[in-house]
């Protein structure tokens, strides 16, 4: 199924790139979702997608990916994690109805994903991961990280620290931080699979603009829960554990746009013993996705993004 969002979503935003505003990504997500429906594929994702449109970084959230921007050694932006409880990450996904047709469960990614506009600037560095990596390391335990010199080499350094934090058996790592908030209790690291994907932004001297739509989010800023979750509940039970990948497409535009960027992904570990009870069987995990479209119109700061 996470294959399956990234292939339809790469698509859709393949055909998209004259259309401005950041709003068109929730619109393609769901027509994401709509066109998996149609292919009869079943699970359930979260997703992070984002692109870059001249100096604008647009991005549409739904889950607990996430993507955040470093400037100058300090986080400038975080996209939120978006929760119904802890532990149940909104998605959307496919699942068997009673009558053994298939039918679309989760959330609405046009009324329930959030959606940002971030200027960014010359030496920015993007930093988009699953929940592999934000469960095991701190916003202080990545920022050290991001000083390598190349996006390769912060990719690989940020997925080794998080995996190494992961199998650690006595680690105080950020989901057991959150358990604790929710009543629960969790010793060690948080097994799973980690992404990490690194751009970094270059420009020839130019102003930002302004961002034309909501300003950034609080770094790790949680969202309200809803109030109801029964489709939520249904799509975690049926949908099948998934590996999330992620995906970055480089574009050009007038001036030429370079955008490199590097993945490093541990392989998938197997859960460890804990003393958490669920009332029903693991979630599907989330889809981690940038995509930037092959054309774009430029802004006043035409951007270049180099290893």
């Amino acid at each position: 199924y996470a294959k399956a969002v990234m292939k339809h979503a790469d698509f859709l935003l393949s055909k998209s790139t004259t259309i401005p505003g950041a709003l068109i990504l929730s619109l393609i997500m769901l027509r994401t979702s709509s066109r998996i429906l149609e292919d009869k594929t079943q699970g359930g994702a979260c997703y992070n997608v984002a692109r870059l449109v001249g100096s604008d970084l647009q991005v549409t959230n739904l889950g607990d990916c996430s993507l955040m921007v470093v400037r100058s050694g300090e986080v400038v932006f975080q996209s939120e994690v978006q929760q119904s409880r802890f532990n149940a990450p909104f998605q959307i996904g496919v699942v068997p109805s009673r009558d053994g047709t298939l039918k679309k469960v989760g959330e609405d990614p046009r009324t329930d994903s959030s959606t940002h506009v971030f200027p960014v600037r010359q030496g920015d560095i993007i930093v988009q991961g699953s929940d592999g990596l934000w469960d095991n390391l701190a916003i202080k335990d990545i920022l050290p990280l991001v000083k390598k010199h190349t996006p390769a080499a912060i990719a690989n350094a940020i997925g080794a620290a998080a995996a190494a934090r992961a199998r650690h058996r006595t680690a105080d790592v950020p989901f057991n931080v959150n358990a604790r908030k929710a009543g629960l209790k969790y010793v060690g690291g948080k097994l799973d699979d980690i992404t990490v994907v690194v751009a970094v932004v270059s420009s020839s001297a130019a102003p930002v603009p302004r961002s034309e739509t909501k300003p950034p989010v609080a770094q790790n800023a949680p969202a309200q829960p809803k109030a109801s979750a029964p489709a939520r509940s249904v799509a975690r039970r049926q949908a099948p554990r998934a590996l999330p990948t992620s995906t970055i497409r480089a574009t050009r535009v007038s001036p030429p746009l370079k955008v490199s960027a590097s993945r490093a992904t541990k392989p998938p570990q197997v859960a460890p013993k804990t003393a958490i009870t669920r009332a029903s069987p693991p979630a599907t995990r989330p889809q981690a996705t940038v995509v930037i479209p092959k054309t774009a119109t430029a802004r006043a700061a035409p951007l270049r993004v180099q290893p």
